[in-house]
């Protein structure tokens, strides 16, 4: 599929194509829409306007001619930023790239406190369970292994302290970098599930946002001695606290 043929996918509003190749897509997700939908009421809240096959983890509408296209990776609903989509045998590559840690991920979040160092690496032990029939992710001796290295990228005061962190996660865990954030007592921003509450509470009031400040901001891999790199800005509320969010 060419750039053009990309772009004329029923896309959610709001969703935008930042860079295409001929088996691959990656696009920006805004805050509140799914990778994918869970049920029948996600209808219109997920990525694309397509039948969803849960099993075979693609979008694909058999009346049309359109290929299935595969979720290469997913990002949680109040995530924004970039999510990568490819189909044939781009999707397998894909896929086995980001099980093998050969895509490189960089994020940007807005967290609660200030890092005692600039420069600082994150290891624990993640382990899946449920909490009133959902799921919830803890630090556990027998869970798997998580390593996330980060660094300061600014610092301010707005009734409590903010940081901007750039944040490279090594391993790919289920919420593996909100709950490594507050586990080191850097609780990401709006995060209703492992943030900081009455922190959260308080900017709301302040500044009328609800959002998770955890955006994508950075995809890059090398396949078939081609680098490439896809770049997402943070959105207007991370330019807000800091104008010079990259």
């Amino acid at each position: 599929m060419n750039e053009s043929q990309w772009k004329r996918l029923p896309w959610v509003r709001g969703v935008d194509v930042l860079l295409s190749g001929e088996d691959w897509v990656a696009v920006n997700k805004p805050a509140g829409i799914l990778s994918h939908p869970n049920s029948e009421k996600d209808a219109g809240r997920a990525i694309l306007s397509l039948p969803w096959d849960a099993e075979a983890e693609t979008y694909h509408d058999a009346s049309t001619d359109l290929p299935a296209i595969r979720l290469c990776h997913r990002l949680d609903g109040p995530t924004s930023g970039i999510l990568l989509l490819a189909i044939g045998s781009g999707a397998d590559w894909f896929i086995r790239a980001f099980e093998e840690g050969r895509i490189n991920k960089s994020y940007r979040a807005v967290v609660v406190g200030r890092p005692r160092e600039r420069d600082f690496v994150w290891k624990d032990r993640l382990q899946r369970g449920k909490e009133n029939g959902k799921l919830r992710v803890r630090v556990g001796e027998d869970g798997l292994r998580a390593e996330t290295s980060g660094s300061e990228l600014g610092f301010r005061r707005d009734g409590i302290p903010l940081t901007l962190l750039k944040l490279t996660p090594g391993t790919g865990r289920t919420h593996q970098i909100r709950v490594q954030a507050a586990k080191h007592g850097l609780p990401i921003l709006g995060d209703r599930n492992y943030g900081d509450f009455a922190a959260n509470r308080s900017f709301r009031q302040r500044h009328n946002s609800q959002r998770l400040f955890l955006h994508a901001a950075e995809l890059s891999w090398k396949r078939e001695g081609r680098k490439l790199r896809v770049v997402s800005t943070p959105p207007e509320e991370f330019m807000r606290l800091f104008p010079r969010a990259k």
